[in-house]
């Protein structure tokens, strides 16, 4: 009589079992690079126009209501006006609206950011717009900036400060634009001028710079003991 050969069940047990483990572990793998994969798919995506033209002493509108999510949930939106140039006081109009605004007081580079939030709280990457903010053609106008120093007798007036993104050369124009009878400048055209009047006397001057084809001007208060500049005051 023939006999059969019968494997031991330990042996029949590793055949099958340990080839399931084996692709268990690449399924679970694939299905967490799926998930990942999914939650990046439904992640809100902001857009915004990466380069902006805009004129000086203008309003500068930055739209990001093309933002958009992939299972079209809801959106709030958060702008940050990230970079402005030295001497601007340029502010956002809202922080939270599709679309937002500033006033562009100076020729210059400015940097406003976007990310969107759809209502399951998940969040879009940011996104930046540079507003290239020009005077008459490509020129960027130049920034008048004033530093005060005060004593008992002068107040000293810097506009050295004062600068052009183009690398062009300034010339300088100082005029007093309220002050007691009897104040004065040592000069009007230099960098640096000296301020002499009464002591204890508000005195407000203006600086002009240009750079040959654009100008900006900035006030400056001074009342021979004490300062405050006020940047980018016409």
């Amino acid at each position: 009589m023939r006999k059969h050969f019968q494997a031991p069940i330990a042996v029949l047990a590793f055949l099958f079992v340990v080839p399931f483990v084996v692709t268990g572990c690449g399924a679970a793998q694939d299905l967490g690079k799926a998930l990942d994969n999914k939650a990046a798919t439904n992640a809100p995506v902001a857009v915004v126009d990466s380069e902006i033209k805009a004129a000086v002493k203008s309003n500068v509108i930055v739209d990001g209501s093309r933002s958009y999510d992939p299972n079209d949930l809801s959106l709030t939106h958060e702008w940050t006006l990230a970079d402005i140039p030295q001497g601007s006081s340029a502010a956002l109009g809202t922080s939270a609206s599709p679309v937002t605004s500033f006033f562009a007081d100076k020729g210059g580079y400015y940097t406003v950011s976007l990310k969107v939030t759809n209502s399951a709280s998940t969040a879009s990457v940011v996104v930046t717009s540079r507003i290239n903010v020009l005077g008459t053609g490509n020129n960027h106008p130049p920034v008048a900036i004033i530093k005060v120093t005060a004593s008992e007798d002068v107040a000293v007036l810097d506009g050295s400060g004062s600068y052009d993104i183009d690398g062009s050369a300034l010339t300088y124009n100082w005029a007093i634009i309220n002050a007691p009878r009897g104040s004065s400048l040592t000069s009007t055209t230099s960098a640096i001028t000296h301020l002499t009047g009464h002591t204890g006397t508000e005195h407000v001057i203006q600086l002009t710079v240009s750079d040959g084809i654009d100008s900006d001007s900035a006030n400056a208060t001074a009342d021979i003991t004490s300062a405050r500049t006020i940047n980018g005051e016409d």
